[in-house]
């Protein structure tokens, strides 16, 4: 009985400690990286500490202990801002007049390196960029198409992406390439505080009627290198887990404090831009952070919605290396659209999914 007893205090203090921890992680995002950047880090594991309280609330409850099954359930309630933007419960929706509908896709191409099939003369994202049947391509992580190695190698099949998509940026000086079925303008880009950032672009188009500016973002990186993006993967024994907490203590902390630092600057900055624009502004590409973090909450504080938020169901992983499975890649809008749905596409030759939505314009 004693045994009985203590077990099951035990089980309870763990539950109270996770309720706890799930809380901390939700609101970490509510504290300045500049500040702290402990709180950052614990907004990345946010849906896990949450998923994991909703499961242990309902065992709880199902062996009817009311009170400690409640309060889990109170717990995830005091999450709310973060959960549903994390954690959403929506679904997808059909337009009502689909000729004014129009598609997107945002891509973290990783140059064009397919990380399982290294060898491969066919490329798999050339493949999916040119057969996606998006109206407009906002890609991170690529310098144009013009590279010596890229033409030798796949040419024929950079040739038939051109010719889906005749408007591009191919812009030699940044990572973040625009691919169009549309004629576009370049946006000038002033920053606040004179901030300059090179991986950022803004587009302007008139599609069906209405004009539409898309700024695709490439948000600053954690400069981790192989070895310590690791320190996940490797945590499945003892030295590995001490190896990794040794690198999380050490260089992997610090450059995750640098990077939370520079996204807090650069989001404020990008979102007040990105707010000063009228009409309708889709904000998307690879931000490094997750939904309800420092970052993402400078572009819905500048009046920015989710897209994924409203017509998404569960934890979306977009980031799909070293088990860091994280929802890094958004896309975001303001303006008389309504998202239809966002949708992960299962193509994994980069460490990024790409991710594809369709819009509805409405009556403003």
């Amino acid at each position: 009985m004693l045994i009985k007893y203590s077990a099951r205090l035990v089980l309870k203090v763990c539950s109270y400690l996770l309720y706890f921890l799930t809380l901390l992680t939700a609101y970490g995002g509510y504290i300045n990286p500049e500040w702290w950047t402990l709180p950052s880090m614990g907004v990345l594991f946010f849906p896990y500490f949450a998923m994991v309280t909703l499961l242990v609330a309902a065992v709880w409850l199902i062996l009817r202990r009311w009170i400690v099954g409640s309060v889990g359930i109170g717990v995830l309630m005091l999450c709310g801002p973060t959960f549903s933007a994390a954690l959403p419960f929506h679904f997808s929706s059909t337009a009502d007049d689909p000729a004014n509908t129009f598609k997107l896709v945002t891509f973290n191409t990783l140059h064009l390196q397919d990380l399982r099939n290294p060898g491969a003369d066919w490329n798999r994202s050339l493949h999916f960029l040119t057969y996606c049947g998006a109206d407009f391509i906002c890609c991170q992580e690529l310098y144009g198409f013009e590279r010596p190695e890229l033409k030798q190698k796949y040419q024929s099949q950079i040739d038939s992406l051109r010719a889906v998509y005749p408007y591009r940026t191919e812009d030699k000086r940044r990572e973040v390439e625009f691919l169009s079925k549309y004629p576009f303008e370049r946006v000038p880009i002033k920053l606040k505080d004179d901030l300059q950032y090179p991986n950022l672009g803004a587009y302007r188009v008139h599609i069906k009627g209405r004009e539409l500016t898309i700024i695709n973002v490439h948000l600053s990186s954690y400069m981790l290198s192989e070895a310590e993006r690791q320190i996940i993967t490797e945590a499945t024994n003892s030295a590995g887990l001490k190896n990794s907490i040794r690198e999380l203590e050490g260089s992997v902390y610090k450059k995750m404090g640098e990077a939370f630092k520079h996204r807090a600057k650069l989001s404020e900055a990008v979102a007040d831009f990105a707010a000063g624009i009228e009409g309708n502004v889709i904000i998307c590409g690879d931000f490094n952070d997750v939904p309800g973090s420092w970052a993402y909450r400078k572009f819905t504080k500048a009046g920015f919605d989710d897209a994924y938020a409203q017509t998404g169901f569960g934890h979306l992983i977009t980031y799909n290396s070293h088990l860091m499975y994280f929802h890094i890649d958004q896309i975001l809008f303001k303006g008389a659209m309504v998202p239809l749905y966002v949708r992960k596409v299962r193509m994994n030759a980069s460490d990024h999914y790409p991710l594809e939505a369709e819009f509805e314009f409405i009556a403003p």
